[in-house]
């Protein structure tokens, strides 16, 4: 048989096999043994709370985005009081999340915060986001503009942050900007100096393109000029040489007095 509902079934098991380490046996004594049923422990969600503040800590309103970093998928942010916002998260394990922030009148920034696998306790991450007001002189490297080795074409991650820049700029439509590219010192000087021009320019044509005036935007290349750390250390100094500047020259405010 075998296909019916009450059929019986007995299983041999052999004298020699003992309890192992590791497996979670236990030897039963007699004819009835009962083995307690232990519950698993209910997990709470993990709160991240994020303040965005302004050059005097106070909270501002933002507009936000919280992306996970392994799965781009994003996460439902809600506003708990005027520049606080909160999101949950259920995730078994640690998980690292990239932190969005843009609000008019001041530079977008991107932030990353690991967030712990939930417990059975109540967590809460706390961050804090302050943002730097645009004024002339204001001047901050592009992290997330990526190019093609030794081109001047974007690698594809690099449009989020074009896009965001983009934005700012129509937000804050008074705006004149530089933006610049830097190089290490690696290969020829006017090879450098050529290249980071040829990148400075494309970010000035992605904006272009986009809407922004022409006449808003200048793009200079200085090449291995103006290096932010030293090119011996082999891979991080490099790398932070390899970059892309914004810097602010001008606002509504100083065009209309002159």
């Amino acid at each position: 048989g075998g296909m019916g509902e009450k059929d019986i079934y007995k299983v041999m098991i052999p004298d020699h096999i003992q309890n192992y380490k590791g497996l979670k046996s236990r030897k039963i004594e007699g004819k009835k043994a009962e083995l307690p049923v232990i519950a698993a422990a209910a997990t709470r969600p993990v709160t991240l709370r994020i303040r965005v503040l302004n050059e005097k800590n106070v909270p501002i309103s933002g507009k936000l985005s919280v992306k996970s970093k392994e799965a781009d998928t994003e996460v439902g942010v809600k506003l708990v009081s005027p520049g606080v916002y909160q999101c949950t998260f259920t995730n078994g394990a640690a998980q690292d999340y990239l932190v969005a922030v843009e609000s008019e009148g001041y530079m977008f920034k991107n932030v990353e915060v690991t967030i712990p696998g939930v417990q059975p306790q109540e967590q809460t991450v706390h961050k804090d986001v302050a943002l730097s007001k645009l004024e002339v002189g204001f001047q901050v490297v592009l992290r997330n503009i990526y190019f093609e080795f030794n081109k001047a074409a974007f690698q594809t991650e690099s449009y989020t942050e074009l896009n965001r820049l983009e934005r700012m700029l129509k937000e804050n439509a008074g705006l004149r900007v530089e933006i610049s590219g830097h190089t290490d010192f690696v290969g020829d000087d006017a090879y450098n100096k050529q290249l980071s021009q040829r990148r400075a320019t494309a970010v000035v044509n992605y904006l272009i393109k986009k809407g922004i005036d022409a006449s808003r935007l200048v793009a200079r290349g200085y090449g291995e000029e103006k290096p932010l750390a030293s090119n011996d250390d082999e891979r991080e100094g490099r790398e932070l040489n390899r970059r892309t500047e914004f810097k602010i020259l001008g606002t509504a405010a100083q065009i209309t007095q002159k």
